[in-house]
């Protein structure tokens, strides 16, 4: 069985609103740990978030334009 890593939010060092703006990748794509996998927008900046790690992009589970929070867990790879 595959590790399942989690694309993660990373912490906000203050409270603010943000979004998930858009994944460069599909549920289903091959990712390369340190790619851009994910960004999201807050109303001070735009943060791209790499992959934690190299395998498949086995779920998404926030959608483009949804609110995300400081922390949260977006996306699971399959790790190889």
């Amino acid at each position: 069985m595959r590790e399942r890593v989690e694309v993660k939010v990373p912490e906000f060092e203050t409270e603010c609103q943000a979004y998930l703006s858009f994944w460069y990748k599909q549920e289903g794509e091959e990712v390369t740990a340190g790619e851009d996998l994910v960004e999201f927008e807050t109303d001070k900046a735009a943060v791209t978030v790499e992959a934690p790690a190299t395998g498949k992009l086995a779920q998404i589970f926030v959608g483009e334009d949804e609110e995300i929070t400081s922390g949260q867990v977006v996306g699971i790879i399959e790790a190889i």
